[in-house]
């Protein structure tokens, strides 16, 4: 019938079906308005084997309704072949395999208005199946189907690769077991499958094939406990998985194909126990729509469990002809640090938590080419944690080394320090930077550790297009009581080589240099010290002489002091002793006094008693004894004159005759 769909098949597919050798019988006969009508064809077209048989019992009015038995087969040896017989594009390989389809109805057949029931069996490029259900036409003219479909195969590459659902070129088998239920209605089919297997990966969910707006769709809402970010990238960029990675340069120059899907659009939400976004990075619990439309490809981690912490995301490639634009951005909040960073002895070089937010974008032919265009930028920030194998009471040790006079050249410096280094930690508040991609290559200056124990500033220069690290650190210390002027105790870190094992170097220049000055300034003060230690000596030794001359001064001025004291003492004593001598003598001259005066009174008491016996001649006489009397001689006083006594005569001792 010209203009339908038949018609355009036909036309489409003509030069595909032949040769064609078919036998055809068909016959018909009517009976109570009712036509019985049967066909059968049987032979090749083009390659493809044709065995049908056809019955119909109803009207052609009302065909929909008339019963309907089939039992048809057809056999092609070439897989590929049989769909672009059917109308469907398909890739060309060199062995894809078979394709058989048998459909057998089976309890006596039924209408298509209700549905026929059938199996249908067969297997296409590896992949064999079974299908129970019934098949039918709804008014618009549109088959539907109601079943289930179980299908198995040891590798559904081929199948997959013909279907336009895989890349050329894998080499890994894909084994695939799974139990589905189909829908068909209204234009597009839904499968619904449980614990159905791909490879490794075990999946559960729905998948939508159909037209939405004149455009054929395909969309799946699908659990799986694995997948692989590198398997929609390579879908996007046309290349197989393994092409992508497994190189022998650091990343693939094979250049990109068109993207792999392409006739219709694809969708998907996937949620994935483990979503590998490269070998050494896993995101669980991961939640990820990808869409692809034409040359652009999209994806988006909407929220996934990465090292502890959360991880979001997005992807886009845009890839007309093999020439692609990447762009994306990455956030990873509250994430283990000692998840990521490379180890050492088995350890990791550091631990805490860390956010981290980036965006790049980068085009190019290949793999090789956008990593060398990328761009972009973004921040990162480390909370409390500590860095292994970097302690930094090494310097301590080093500096009591030192000072305990041990000399120490730079080789044996840096090898006795770095044993130091790695028998501690260096504990950290904080680490906060922010990075700039260019040409492929990540570089992230001016990080600043806070720590109480040391200071540690440095960055970090990644270059991606050699998958190689070159980190430099300064670390230094307060010294404390050891500082000394125009050098501080500081050695280089540097780490550099593949990512994800570097090697460390010291540069322990630094570190010689504060020594030397160190020693330098401890012989200043050893000197300062021995030339103070002299001139105290000198000092004490004229303090000595001081007080020397001091007690001396002190013991001639007591000396003296004692000599006055006894001069004194004697003329005290000479004095008392003259003074006794007076006493006594002036006693002696008192009594001699007492005597004279007892004398001089006993003389008066006789020259009394003498006058009474003379006092009768004393008248006679006195003329006589005052004419004789001898002057008074020199320095005998005449005793005054008593006015108011007596007066006395005395006379003469003798009287002159």
């Amino acid at each position: 019938v010209p203009a339908t769909g038949i018609a355009r098949w036909f036309k489409n597919a003509s030069s595909l079906l032949g040769p064609a050798i078919l036998d055809s019988v068909i016959s018909a006969r009517a009976q109570d308005g009712i036509t019985h009508a049967n066909l059968t064809v049987n032979g090749t077209a083009g390659g493809t084997a044709i065995d049908m048989a056809l019955g119909f019992k109803g009207t052609p009015a009302a065909w929909r309704d008339g019963e309907l038995k089939v039992s048809a087969a057809v056999d092609s040896a070439d897989a590929g072949h049989l769909l672009r017989q059917l109308g469907y594009q398909a890739l060309p390989l060199d062995k894809p395999g078979r394709a058989r389809i048998a459909v057998e109805t089976v309890d006596g057949g039924g209408t298509l208005a209700d549905g026929v029931a059938a199996s249908i069996k067969g297997e296409f490029a590896g992949l064999s199946y079974v299908s129970d259900g019934k098949i039918g036409i709804d008014d618009a003219g549109l088959p539907n189907f109601q079943g289930t479909v179980t299908a198995n195969s040891a590798d559904a590459t081929p199948a997959l690769s013909l279907a336009g659902l895989a890349l050329p070129g894998i080499a890994e088998k894909l084994p695939l077991e799974a139990a589905t239920s189909l829908d068909i209605k209204d234009g597009s089919a839904t499968l619904s499958f449980r614990d159905a297997r791909l490879g490794g990966a075990y999946s559960s969910g729905m998948i939508d094939f159909g037209r939405d707006a004149g455009r054929w769709k395909l969309k799946g809402d699908v659990a799986v406990d694995e997948a692989d970010l590198a398997l929609v990238t390579a879908l996007g960029l046309g290349l197989p998985p393994d092409l992508l990675s497994n190189t022998e340069s650091v990343w693939s120059k094979t250049t990109f194909g068109r993207p792999v899907i392409e006739g219709f659009d694809a969708s998907f939400r996937i949620s994935a126990d483990r979503l590998s976004i490269s070998d050494n990075l896993v995101v669980t619990n991961a939640a990820v729509e990808s869409s692809f439309s034409g040359d652009r490809t999209e994806v988006r981690l909407t929220n996934g469990d990465f090292a502890g912490g959360k991880a979001t995301g997005s992807l886009s490639i845009v890839n007309p002809e093999g020439d692609a634009a990447i762009s994306g951005q990455l956030s990873v909040k509250g994430a283990a640090l000692a998840d990521v960073v490379w180890q050492r002895d088995g350890r990791s070089v550091a631990d805490g938590t860390f956010d981290f937010s980036g965006q790049f974008d980068g085009s190019g032919r290949s793999v090789s080419g956008v990593v060398s265009s990328l761009a972009g930028g973004g921040s990162l920030s480390i909370g409390q944690g500590s860095a292994r194998f970097v302690n930094p009471e090494a310097f301590g040790a080093v500096i009591r080394a030192s000072n305990a006079g041990r000399e120490i050249g730079e080789a044996e410096l840096r090898k006795l320090f770095a044993g130091y280094l790695d028998a501690g930690t260096l504990a950290f508040e904080r680490v906060e930077g922010a990075f700039s991609i260019a040409a492929g290559t990540i570089r992230a200056q001016n990080l600043n550790v806070v720590s109480k124990s040391a200071t540690m500033v440095g960055g970090a220069t990644i270059d991606l297009n050699a998958d190689t690290i070159d980190s430099q650190w300064t670390l230094t210390i307060d010294p404390g009581e050891d500082r000394v002027s125009g050098a501080i105790p500081q050695v280089g870190l540097v780490f550099s080589g593949p990512l994800d094992a570097p090697t460390r170097r010291i540069d322990v220049a630094p570190l010689a240099g504060f020594l030397s000055v160190r020693a330098f300034e401890r012989e200043v003060e050893r000197i300062e010290k021995l030339q103070a230690e002299i001139l105290e000596k000198e000092k004490l030794n004229r303090l000595v002489r001081f007080a020397r001359e001091d007690d001396q001064r002190r013991s001639d001025a007591a000396r003296k002091a004692e000599e006055a004291r006894m001069a004194a003492e004697a003329a005290a004593k000479q004095a008392a002793e003259k003074a006794a001598t007076e006493a006594a003598a002036a006693k002696k001259a008192a009594e001699a006094a007492r005597k004279a005066e007892a004398q001089r009174q006993e003389r008066a008491r006789r020259a009394a008693e003498a006058e009474q016996r003379q006092q009768l001649d004393f008248t006679n006489g006195i003329e006589s004894l005052l004419r004789d009397v001898p002057p008074t001689p020199p320095g005998r006083a005449v005793p005054p004159a008593d006015s108011g006594a007596p007066m006395r005569l005395t006379p003469p001792e003798t009287i002159p005759n």
